[in-house]
């Protein structure tokens, strides 16, 4: 079996508890949007990658999805969180769940009953997100062996942490 599906499968019962997760489900159907999205960006402003041995353009879609988020945050008019400690993940699993959440951003955005809240966010995620996607594959399958295990586990924690993010604010 190739890493892609091995990660796939690892965080598999995480990624169904993450999209289980109430929030997430209002979120999609915006009901609590913008607690949803401050959320999301209390976590996503503090995930770090662990190095920067990716090609740029996976750091510059975080820095741009960061961006997007502070944006429609500020469009809203939100009290933006305190500034989170980092969370430093392995690159490969921080990469993996955001470039991966590109065909859930596609579904919540086409979900939102409100189309006037602020989207950025989401159509960076699912557009420029979609388009890394194939790149992330070629990452996956390339990964050192060696290194297969810890890229797992912090897969998991990204998945956990962030679950664990939306968890706390209720």
């Amino acid at each position: 079996m190739n890493f892609r599906f091995r990660i796939r499968e690892v965080t598999k019962d995480a990624h169904l508890q993450l999209e289980g997760h109430h929030l997430m489900r209002s979120y999609s159907n915006g009901l609590e949007y913008e607690i949803a999205l401050n959320l999301m960006y209390s976590f996503w402003s503090a995930a770090t990658p662990k190095t920067q041995k990716l090609p740029s353009k996976f750091h510059s879609f975080l820095t741009d999805y960061r961006f997007a988020l502070l944006t429609d945050c500020r469009k809203l008019n939100l009290n933006l969180p305190p500034t989170s400690k980092q969370n430093i993940y392995e690159e490969e699993a921080l990469f993996y769940t955001l470039i991966g959440s590109s065909h859930g951003a596609r579904v919540i955005r086409s979900r939102l009953k409100n189309k006037e809240l602020p989207k950025e966010h989401l159509n960076i995620l699912s557009e420029d997100g979609a388009l890394l996607w194939p790149q992330m594959i070629s990452t996956l399958n390339n990964v050192d062996p060696f290194r297969e295990s810890e890229i797992l586990n912090s897969g998991l924690k990204v998945f956990k942490d962030l679950y664990g993010t939306l968890e706390n604010s209720t």
